[in-house]
Formats: structure tokens, sequence, C-alpha cells
């Protein structure tokens, strides 16, 4: 197996990182066949939470919330809050990805490939193959799958190496999310 220059200088962000390639390449590659399953899931949540504010109170989430802060039973507020904050926590998986994808997207000699070939394979809405994801990255077979093997192996790196730990060292200072991770 020949192994290019861009995946040993990967393999080696991963050694300087104290990062596992394999288990960080998969877990990546996880995350990334979940975006569009999570990405569909919120905006169908968070539909429904504005929805049902609206019928059964009559108002805006917002006031929704209010209310259900000030006079609501404390079960009731209870799971409200848990779903806001599934949500909210799903939202941000959603921006992890978004921002790993724009540092992928600089990444030096292949950085628009690997934006191209993520996205169109795990992001778009509609789910394609490796073959109609070769042709809209106009690569042959052999480039592509080294491309789309170093591109997974890089989100992993930006995501787990630095990504997470900066956001984790954010939040314990107490910044909120919003600031660590603005809104696309």
């Amino acid at each position: 197996m020949r192994i290019t220059r861009a995946l040993k200088d990967i393999k080696e962000m991963y050694k300087t990182n104290n990062l596992n390639f394999c288990a960080i390449s998969e877990h990546a590659k996880s995350l990334l066949s979940l975006y569009r399953q999570v990405a569909w899931s919120i905006d169908n949540r968070a539909n429904f939470m504005v929805e049902e504010s609206q019928v059964e109170y009559g108002m805006d989430s917002e006031s929704a919330y209010l209310y259900l802060s000030t006079f609501a039973p404390d079960k009731l507020k209870e799971d409200f809050e848990t779903r806001v904050a599934n949500l909210l926590e799903s939202k941000l998986m959603i921006r992890i990805i978004f921002e790993a994808c724009e540092r992928l997207r600089e990444y030096p000699e292949y950085g628009e490939y690997y934006y191209q070939i993520i996205y169109h394979y795990y992001l778009s809405k509609t789910k394609i193959s490796d073959q109609i994801c070769m042709s809209k990255v106009c690569l042959e077979r052999t480039a592509y799958y080294q491309r789309k093997k170093e591109a997974v192996a890089l989100m992993g790196v930006i995501i787990w190496g630095y990504s997470l730990p900066g956001i984790i060292s954010e939040l314990e200072k107490g910044q909120s999310i919003d600031k660590v991770i603005p809104a696309q």
C-alpha cells in the first residue's frame, strides 16, 4: 500500500497531538456519517417545538419558555429544558463539523478537494455514492479514495486535536457556546 506525503503528514499531526490515527479516523468517519440524520433531526425538533409552543401557549418560543420557567410545574419545565439542551448539543455538533470543514478547506495542497469530498459525500442534503462524488470533484478512482481517506483523517485531527480542546477550554473558562463557536 502506497502512503502519500499528505497521509504521512497527517499521521505526524496525530502523533504530535497524542492522537491514535486509526481510532480518530474511525470516530471522524462515524461522526460525519451521522451528520445528515442529526441536521434533519435538529430541523424537525426545532420546528416541532415552535409549533408546540404556538399550539399549547399561543405564543412564540421565547414567551413559551418564559411562561414555562415562571409558572409551569417542575416536571413540565424539566422536560422542556431537557429537550432544549438536547437540541443545543446537537446544534453544537453541527457547528463543530462546519467549523472543521472551513479549516479543512484552508489546508495547503488538497484543501479544496478535501472539503468538496467531505461536503458532497457526508454533508450534502442527499446521500450520494462514491462514483457520483468522484465525478463531482473531478478525481480519478485512486486519487479520489486517497483524498477521501486523507480528508476524513484530517477532519479527525481538526475536531479532536484542535476544535474540541479549544472549545472545552473556553467553556471551562465560563464562555458561552455562542461566543466559543459563533453561528454560521
